[in-house]
C-alpha cells in the first residue's frame, strides 16, 4: 500500500495519528485490514450500502403517510379522490 492509498483508507484520523500509523505500517508493526461489508447471505447485496441509500431517499412523514394510504385498499379510493379533487 502506498501513502495515498493509506491516507484514503484512514480518512478521519488526525495528521499525527496517521503519521504514527504510517511509520508502524512501514516498520511492519501495523497491518491494515479492510473493513468487510455486511452482505445479505440470501441475495449477496451490501446491506450497509442499502441502509445509506434508504436514508438518502427517506420521504417526509406527511408524504409517507399519504403513500401508505394509497397502498391500503380500504383507504385507496379516498386517497385517490384527494389527488383528483385537490383543492
Amino acid at each position: 500500500m502506498n501513502w495515498n492509498e493509506f491516507r484514503k483508507a484512514h480518512k478521519g484520523l488526525s495528521k499525527t495519528e496517521m503519521s504514527d500509523l504510517w511509520k508502524k505500517y512501514k516498520a511492519g508493526e501495523y497491518e491494515y485490514e479492510e473493513p468487510q461489508a455486511e452482505i445479505d447471505p440470501n441475495h449477496g447485496h451490501d446491506l450497509d450500502h442499502i441502509k445509506e441509500v434508504e436514508q438518502e431517499i427517506k420521504r417526509e412523514e406527511k408524504e409517507q403517510k399519504f403513500l401508505n394510504r394509497l397502498n391500503n385498499k380500504e383507504q385507496r379510493s379516498q386517497a385517490v379522490r384527494s389527488i383528483t379533487h385537490y383543492s
